[in-house]
């Protein structure tokens, strides 16, 4: 990660998310059920696994003369 993608995180955090967690708890558990309802389908064990053995393989290959 650098600096900016860093730095817009923070303040992400700061503006955002913080003063929800403190102040409107409601709100700020949607936000989580929603987080993990749109990251869900992609970080996953299936998806993790397909990675996994499509980088394995590639790099086997790559390497038999």
């Amino acid at each position: 990660m650098d600096a900016c993608h860093a730095t817009e995180l923070y303040r992400k955090l700061e503006e955002k998310v913080l003063p929800c967690f403190y102040k409107e708890h409601e709100r700020f558990v949607e936000m989580m059920r929603h987080t993990i309802a749109v990251n869900g389908a992609f970080f996953n064990t299936q998806r993790m696994v397909a990675q996994y053995l499509h980088n394995a393989y590639r790099l086997g290959q790559a390497r038999m003369p």
